[in-house]
């Protein structure tokens, strides 16, 4: 019970994430720039996929730097991954459990009526 509303809450985490990376995927890799990272919809896919997991090489943002459009978009990415979809994925999980709660004092109600009249 628990697990089937907290995987589906990740799913739709999970789906809303894909769903931002290729926005910005096709956004910046349609903008004039030279970046071999943000070159074509599957490198430009990718490299937001890694910022989103912190695993983009560090070294690699120097080359941003120099794009200023580039720059700009990948921090938008930045912070619309960093603080909405995080915050939105704590509501989420919140708003799962609560429900699940529910459900559990609910079962637990008939539980001890059949416990009361048993005894």
């Amino acid at each position: 019970l628990v697990i089937g509303l907290v995987a589906s809450e990740v799913g739709l985490f999970l789906e809303a994430l894909v769903y931002l990376i290729v926005s910005f995927a096709t956004a910046i890799s349609s903008l004039n720039q030279k970046l071999k990272d943000f070159a074509g919809m599957h490198m430009g896919a990718l490299s937001p996929w890694e910022v989103a997991l912190g695993m983009y090489p560090t070294s690699h943002f120097e080359a941003i730097i120099k794009e200023p459009l580039v720059m700009i978009a990948t921090s938008f990415f930045v912070i619309m991954i960093a603080i909405f979809r995080m915050n939105l994925l704590i509501a989420q999980l919140n708003g799962a459990y609560q429900a699940v709660f529910e459900d559990m004092v609910g079962f637990a109600r008939p539980k001890r009526a059949a416990i009361i009249v048993t005894t």
